[in-house]
């Protein structure tokens, strides 16, 4: 799969970290004079909390960004993690606004759940319609909010699995990969790992009836296994 760079429109170059079993937190960034800085950091903390207890880790880009791009690191995370959730409530700066539905357009691009928070006062935006809307009245409902999200994800994980292997069936084997690639970013077992080993034997099998685009798909695949 080729990713083109929201920044520049060329390919990618970027070696991707990727992380199983985590989320990558669409947030505004406040100076800590705002005075919606002590409420959203609170329910940063609350979310980090509940992920580690279900053996998930929060990613926030403003806590790793030191030079460079932005925006860059943003999509490496996106790219990286296992799902994001957005955070936009009543607190959020109207500045922060745009730059969210932003970060969630490269979400969906890359084909992760996004699941948007919001207090019970906060309508969805229309052309959000899809996104699972988590409403919230205080940050110690949080909890059982997410509790469902988690009772998902071994499911959603099964899922792309079966899809991974009908789309190897059918020697589509780039969207096989994708699909094993997703199931394993959400729970890393044995059986996904073997499914993307499968794929990668296969293909260099194929020898001289390899094109640049199934060259390009080894090579994703190789690199996501050196990862493993």
């Amino acid at each position: 799969m080729i990713i083109i760079c929201p920044n520049n429109g060329d390919e990618c170059d970027k070696h991707i970290q990727f992380i199983p079993k985590s989320a990558f937190l669409i947030t505004a960034y406040l100076n800590k004079n705002e005075g919606s800085y002590e409420e959203i950091t609170n329910i940063e903390e609350t979310l980090r909390s509940i992920l580690k207890r279900n053996d998930f880790s929060l990613e926030i880009a403003k806590n790793k960004f030191n030079t460079g791009n932005m925006l860059c690191k943003i999509c490496e995370y996106i790219q990286a993690t296992s799902f994001s959730i957005a955070l936009y409530t009543s607190k959020t700066p109207i500045r922060s606004v745009p730059n969210i539905f932003y970060e969630i357009g490269i979400a969906q691009t890359f084909g992760k759940s996004v699941y948007l928070m919001g207090g019970n006062n906060k309508k969805r935006p229309s052309d959000l319609g899809g996104l699972e809307w988590i409403k919230f009245d205080d940050i110690n409902d949080l909890d059982q909010k997410f509790g469902d999200i988690f009772n998902k994800v071994n499911i959603k994980s099964d899922y792309y699995n079966k899809i991974g292997n009908l789309k190897f069936n059918a020697k589509n084997y780039g969207e096989a990969f994708w699909y094993y690639k997703t199931a394993y970013l959400l729970n890393p077992t044995t059986e996904i790992k073997n499914n993307i080993i499968k794929i990668n034997e296969k293909l260099k099998s194929l020898n001289n009836n390899i094109d640049i685009s199934l060259q390009r798909e080894i090579d994703s695949i190789t690199k996501f296994l050196a990862f493993l």
